[in-house]
């Protein structure tokens, strides 16, 4: 038996975001090796790497009660394409690959849910500050679940876990919004919110002859609070290539 089954559910979000994010970093590719600048790096790539913690701002049932912090020590990755220009503003546009995810907790005290989904993602923004040094950024990213993961727990005990590629409980694509900084040492804190609702409400599913929608009216925003490194810093800047 499955949780909230008896809840109403609500339409799924919008998938047309990936047009405008997809163009965007299209554009950014062809860009790169038309623009570079010969002696100055007006437009360079930079990776970076980062550990996450993340709760939701949850509505079931009308409480917000039940949300528990989950750290995700599973690496996050990121690729960027940065366009710089001038000394302090810039724009960036990439690839990246998250852990997003939450812990729900029912307010019996026995049950306990972990929703995880692996998400590929296209993120953009601008950069206001010290390019390549201490900055401030900000911008907007969507996502495509590829992996979905759920685990039940009773009296702290795994009662049930699955996996799904490619399925329908999440909502597809989840559009989030960041804003974050990067310190001159190249160590970076983003603050990010999933503007999605993480579960499809309309998803059902059947069990003993019977079908209903498990996540409908389980409505969970995930705050992501993230510790990464050298995100937008040039390749021959962070590691003396």
């Amino acid at each position: 038996m499955h949780l909230f089954h008896e809840l109403l559910s609500r339409p799924r979000d919008s998938r047309g975001a990936m047009v405008p994010a997809l163009g965007a970093l299209l554009f950014a590719c062809s860009l790169t090796p038309a623009l570079a600048q010969e002696g100055g790096r007006t437009i360079y790539q930079s990776s970076g790497f980062e550990l996450a913690f993340s709760y939701p701002l949850l509505d079931y049932k009308g409480s917000t009660d039940g949300g528990v912090i989950r750290f995700a020590p599973v690496v996050q990755a990121q690729h960027v394409f940065n366009f710089d220009l001038g000394e302090h503003l810039g724009a960036f546009a990439g690839v990246s690959v998250n852990n997003v995810g939450f812990i729900y907790q029912d307010p019996d005290g026995v049950t306990t849910y972990k929703f995880r989904s692996y998400d590929l993602g296209l993120p953009l923004g601008i950069k206001l500050g010290t390019m390549n040094a201490g900055l401030l950024f900000g911008g907007y990213s969507v996502e495509w679940p590829i992996n979905y993961r759920e685990k039940t727990f009773q009296y702290g005990d795994k009662v049930e876990r699955f996996n799904a590629w490619f399925g329908e409980r999440v909502v597809n694509p989840q559009q989030a919004v960041m804003l974050g900084l990067q310190t001159r040492h190249g160590i970076c804190l983003k603050v990010k919110y999933y503007l999605t609702n993480f579960h499809d409400q309309d998803f059902t599913e059947t069990e003993a002859g019977t079908t209903y929608a498990p996540y409908a009216g389980f409505n969970a925003h995930v705050l992501h609070v993230a510790l990464g490194f050298a995100l937008f810093q040039d390749h021959h800047t962070a590691y003396g290539l």
